[in-house]
């Protein structure tokens, strides 16, 4: 496993783990990527293919979530999370609209969307 892209900081050749046998891998500069082992880190190893649906900022996510979507990041660490809104009718608690997250099981939580997400490009329909 490559720890640092060489070119970058001057050096010749490749600086790797003590005892990692495994084959160099190209390495692409994206300071807010997830690394091999799950951390965030400006070096990351590039996914293998792309995502079978369009990818979107995070006011085109806004907008679907306004019109009655469900929306996901492609970075998120759960799988089958989704982002809803929730518009508030005359039998409601809450009198303003609000975002929920809703986890695979089916339960809900009023979910607020960190800086990260808001500048982040890999929002899909959910």
């Amino acid at each position: 496993m490559i720890l640092y892209n060489e070119a970058d900081i001057g050096l010749d050749e490749p600086q790797t783990v003590p005892g990692d046998t495994s084959e160099p891998q190209p390495v692409q500069y994206d300071p807010v990527a997830k690394t091999e082992a799950g951390g965030c880190g400006p070096y990351s190893i590039p996914e293998a293919a792309p995502p079978p649906y369009p990818q979107f900022s995070f006011s085109l996510a806004l907008n679907f979530l306004k019109e009655g979507g469900s929306v996901a990041r492609v970075g998120w660490n759960g799988k089958g999370l989704r982002v809803s809104a929730q518009f508030p009718t005359i039998n409601s608690w809450m009198t303003l609209p609000y975002l929920y997250i809703e986890y695979p099981d089916g339960r809900r939580w009023p979910w607020l969307a960190s800086q990260t997400d808001i500048m982040s490009d890999d929002w899909h329909h959910f």
